[in-house]
């Protein structure tokens, strides 16, 4: 099984949208990410194989609002 790093991304969001755009519509996503936070799922060679928007709601509550894995990554 490959390594796979976890991490935060806070610049240049919108380079993601293509794996986002796999689970919502583009004006869902747009409002997502000016919100929310974005976390990756990549491979140690950089390829990043999912992402996730999680959205704070209320002070200890969150909601993941988008949450996406390459379609060659799916079903593994």
């Amino acid at each position: 099984m490959n390594s796979l790093i976890f991490e935060q991304v806070f610049q240049q969001k919108e380079d993601f949208l293509p794996i986002l755009l796999l689970a919502d519509d583009g004006p869902h996503l747009e409002n997502y990410l000016e919100n929310g936070d974005l976390f990756t799922l990549s491979l140690k060679n950089g390829k990043t194989v999912a992402c996730a928007v999680v959205i704070k709601k209320q002070k200890n509550t969150f909601e993941i609002e988008n949450f996406a894995v390459e379609t060659s990554f799916q079903g593994q």
